[in-house]
């Protein structure tokens, strides 16, 4: 008879007939809520989306001190570069979210780009001054970050990964589009970072130009001790030499510059206009960028160089559990050259980081063949550009192969001659392959 009566009938009735049975009630109930138990929750469908916005400080800090891959260049450290930017820089980020939670985010920028200016040509110089090859560019990226810091949650899969930034290229484009900005593009992805999106840009109409390297200095075992015993003998001799040519100067690590930042500024200019290859606005930076930087970011300190009580030097230092990044660095010559002052930032930096327990100090960009000589490997990045209009694109398709980035720098060429470096993926619109030989052919 039971047959034919309703499963919740059937349980009103054991409950009236078998009070105290217990053990039948708990039966027919679980006979009951099985079929509810083994049903599969069905999983949420992924639809995140991406806002453009002004500030970097609209986005969550938690969120994204906990996406990867994590760096030194945190977000404060980004903040501060949108406080206090580069002349004529602006920044903003792109932010992708779901289920309300932040799940990727990557800065912008915003400037004027002085086209062919690698080529240091009397007429290109006079052009750009007239601003005919001074276009607006967009680029994600930061004008003053070793690579281009897109973060991903740790939790996306790969193809959740290429969804969120198909949205951010999306976001991207639209936002040029909408402020008229035909130039685009990406500063400074890193190598892994590039050979996982490289298909996705280049179909996109991105040109691939490969970027200044990153020089990173290992610190094996625990001690300044152990990372010499590891150098070759010519490089212990150099470092000892500048230790005694730079024993009257005093090391002094400070987050508070008040009454300096001027005359730190000037020790900057001084240095950066002595270099070998411009890089244009992107190493320049603000009057009060460093003290912005130091209140903006707990992980950073200044190094004070002294003789004499007066100062001849600094560092900008960024910090995280791992690795030292130096920023950026000003010295007094022809002081430095006589004292060897490079030499001992870079024995203090190393000591320091020994002593914060890091095992990796990344030294930037530029000055290649001291760093090599110093130990550092070179960690690649590439930059990525296109141009709106497809018929200037086309125009950029057939040149681009003429303005590698690493190809202009004297240090990485004579780098390459001695075997150092390799000059490779010089084709800018084939993907990128596993191995790439010497010559840049694939």
């Amino acid at each position: 008879m039971f047959r034919r009566v309703r499963r919740r009938q059937a349980i009103d009735i054991f409950r009236a007939i078998c009070p105290q049975h217990r053990f039948l009630k708990a039966l027919v109930l679980s006979h009951a809520l099985l079929p509810l138990l083994n049903q599969t929750p069905q999983p949420q469908a992924f639809a995140p989306t991406v806002a453009v916005l002004d500030k970097i400080s609209e986005i969550d800090a938690t969120s994204f001190e906990l996406m990867t891959p994590t760096s030194a260049e945190d977000l404060g450290y980004l903040g501060a570069c949108e406080t206090a930017p580069p002349p004529g820089f602006q920044i903003g980020v792109i932010a992708c979210s779901s289920g309300g939670s932040l799940i990727a985010a990557v800065p912008f920028f915003v400037t004027r780009y002085d086209l062919l200016l690698a080529l240091n040509n009397p007429l290109v110089s006079r052009w750009i001054s007239a601003g005919f090859l001074r276009p607006r560019l967009i680029s994600l990226g930061s004008p003053l970050t070793e690579t281009c810091p897109l973060r991903f949650d740790p939790e996306l899969d790969a193809s959740q990964r290429a969804v969120v930034f198909d949205l951010m290229l999306d976001a991207f484009f639209a936002h040029a589009n909408a402020e008229g900005i035909r130039l685009q593009a990406i500063k400074d992805l890193s190598d892994a970072v590039s050979r996982e999106f490289d298909a996705v840009l280049l179909g996109r109409a991105f040109q691939r130009l490969v970027g200044l390297p990153v020089a990173k200095l290992a610190l094996p075992g625990r001690s300044l001790q152990d990372f010499l015993k590891q150098q070759s003998k010519h490089f212990r001799k150099d470092f000892s030499r500048a230790n005694n040519k730079a024993a009257r100067v005093t090391v002094q690590h400070v987050r508070d510059i008040s009454g300096l930042e001027p005359q730190l500024f000037d020790l900057y200019e001084a240095t950066r206009t002595r270099g070998h290859v411009s890089s244009g606005d992107f190493d320049r930076i603000a009057p009060d960028f460093l003290s912005t930087t130091l209140a903006a970011a707990p992980n950073s300190y200044v190094g004070l160089y002294r003789l004499d009580g007066a100062v001849i030097g600094f560092s900008l230092i960024l910090n995280d559990a791992t690795t030292s990044i130096a920023k950026f660095i000003g010295l007094k010559y022809p002081e430095a050259h006589q004292l060897g002052l490079y030499r001992r930032c870079m024995r203090d930096l190393i000591e320091t980081s020994y002593a914060r327990g890091q095992s990796e100090i990344s030294f930037g960009c530029l000055n290649y063949d001291f760093k090599v000589r110093s130990g550092c490997e070179l960690a690649g990045n590439f930059v990525y550009f296109r141009h709106a209009k497809p018929a200037v694109n086309a125009v950029f398709a057939r040149i681009a192969h003429h303005f590698h980035y690493d190809a202009m720098d004297d240090d990485l060429i004579k780098l390459a001659q001695s075997g150092q470096y390799a000059m490779q993926y010089r084709a800018t619109h084939e993907p990128l392959s596993g191995d790439v030989g010497s010559d840049g052919k694939g």
